[in-house]
């Protein structure tokens, strides 16, 4: 690039006085649905079997160069991003979502949409490498356990050398120049040391990193970089160099991670920094309670839980089984889950992808103390719920089969949750404090509406049980009558409690209570 060089920003900061770096992690906790997207374009599907990164980095330039030249310039809106890949209706809706909430869009003066189409393209890169890199590890571990069937040691290639980094950050720093290529639009084969950099590419570069400190997540990349103080362009491998530095461990940026949580309740309340990303992973028969707003949220391979989450911009659920998930959201992706119930408060029309089986759909059931201040937050509108419009895609079974996939639930089986923390005590559940806010209370009023039809269904139940108590209080049964109707009753509630698993809950909450009175 051609460029007065006394405009361009010199090296020589020391990293140690600069502001440190953090993973974006929700962005690539999240890639799986833009690779379930690429893998139907009729553009990028070869590519996303591909495992040589330079042919993909190449096919992405060209593509890029092509939209470039008939956009005049790096924003593009979504049907031309459609058309370039060849995307269907529906994916290209799910590719759109995700890039609204994680890469961001610009409103023209029209009214429309736009993205940036660089920042798509490296988004699409990362997803078929990580996809990539996740099948090869995949490969590693069932040699490994091979070998160890045979008695012996494990492959020298599961070495521990992926444990010297962070696995995404080790990711970002091998893959850091491709991802600028792409960013800048210049040919994989040009030579780096010939490029600088404009303090909108580097701001650009968000997508991946942020400032790890809360008191500067504000702030531009470029305001907080060494290189624009006094020049106008930064040198490509300075940059380079200033990320791969600068990185911090994935675990200083804000993101709550729940794993492998088995037979117990566990919850979360919202902590001194804004939460980004939130991680429930490989849990059993557990219960647990997350109460703030996130930008993104992951629950991924569970088994049998009871999950309830504040409010998130973007969520997904990937291969879950008879999971009861409760969520207000922007939009939601249900991924190869199978005899799940969702409980939604969703903006925009849920997304059914892959091989789901039984999934039931619902209106949102239950809510807490500051609910409606974290849907605020987010932007989220809780006069809007579209969990009921879902929109199946890529499903094995056919449009004669959707009862398979999905069903909404009937009235007469939706039962309202109480969530029985405020948002503080699980706050102090999490993390072992002991405020004076920190106890058990009833549920406050639902942000979301209850749709008509399971409102009246629920008074009608309500109604029916003050019926038989009133028949109960007005039979004139002896005292022995109905001590025994009480054993009977008691003797079902216990038995209900036991094989429905909610006497764990119960012993669970009685602890944190203990733990922490009320003062």
């Amino acid at each position: 690039v051609d460029v007065d060089m006394e405009l361009v920003s010199g090296a020589g900061h020391p990293a140690g006085s600069l502001p440190k770096l953090a993973i974006r992690e929700e962005v690539f906790d999240h890639v799986d649905v833009v690779f379930a997207v690429v893998s139907k374009s009729r553009a990028l599907q070869a590519l996303a079997k591909s495992h040589a990164h330079a042919q993909v980095e190449e096919e992405l330039h060209r593509l890029g160069h092509d939209l470039r030249g008939s956009t005049q310039g790096d924003l593009c809106s979504k049907d031309q991003l459609g058309h370039l890949l060849g995307l269907p209706c529906d994916h290209l809706d799910v590719l759109w979502e995700f890039i609204k909430a994680f890469v961001g869009v610009v409103l023209k003066e029209d009214g429309s949409e736009c993205a940036c189409m660089s920042q798509v393209l490296q988004v699409v890169y990362l997803s078929i490498v990580i996809m990539d890199e996740r099948a090869m590890k995949s490969r590693e571990e069932n040699a490994n356990a091979t070998w160890l069937e045979k008695g012996q040691s494990a492959s020298p290639k599961s070495s521990g050398k992926r444990n010297l980094l962070d696995y995404k950050e080790k990711l970002l720093c091998e893959h850091l120049h491709p991802l600028l290529f792409l960013l800048l639009g210049v040919a994989p084969t040009c030579s780096s040391s010939n490029l600088v950099l404009k303090s909108s590419d580097v701001d650009a570069l968000s997508v991946f990193v942020c400032p790890q400190d809360s008191s500067h997540r504000a702030a531009k990349l470029s305001d907080i970089s060494p290189f624009f103080s006094s020049a106008l362009f930064a040198h490509f491998n300075d940059v380079a160099e200033w990320i791969t530095s600068n990185l911090a461990p994935s675990s200083a940026s804000r993101s709550v991670v729940i794993s492998r949580v088995h037979r117990s309740t566990v919850a979360r309340g919202p902590g001194d920094e804004a939460t980004t990303s939130v991680r429930i992973a490989n849990c059993r028969d557990a219960t647990i309670y997350c109460l703030f707003p996130a930008a993104a949220v992951l629950v991924s391979q569970c088994e049998r839980c009871t999950i309830v989450v504040g409010a998130a911009k973007f969520a997904q659920s990937i291969r879950c089984t008879d999971v009861k998930l409760t969520l207000a959201c922007g939009a939601k992706s249900i991924c190869n889950c199978h005899s799940c119930t969702f409980y939604l408060g969703a903006n925009e029309r849920p997304y059914l992808i892959g091989d789901n089986r039984h999934v039931a759909l619902a209106p949102i059931n239950a809510c807490y103390d500051g609910m409606e201040s974290h849907l605020a937050q987010l932007g989220l509108n809780p006069d809007l719920n579209h969990w009921d419009q879902p929109r199946v895609i890529d499903s094995p079974f056919g449009d004669g089969e959707r009862s398979s996939v999905y069903h909404l639930m009937g009235p007469e089986q939706w039962q309202p949750l109480i969530v029985p923390f405020t948002a503080a005590a699980a706050a102090a559940q999490g993390e072992g404090e002991r405020p004076e806010a920190a106890k058990l209370r009833n549920h406050p009023v639902q942000p979301f509406e209850v749709p008509q039809q399971f409102a009246e269904a629920l008074e009608a139940r309500l109604a029916g049980i003050a019926k038989i108590r009133a028949l109960i209080k007005s039979s004139g049964l002896e005292r022995e009558k109905l001590d025994e109707l009480q054993r009977v009753i008691q003797g079902h509630f216990k038995e209900w409690l036991d094989t429905s698993g909610a006497v764990q809950e119960i012993c669970d909450l009685t602890q944190m209570e203990n733990d922490f009175p009320n003062d």
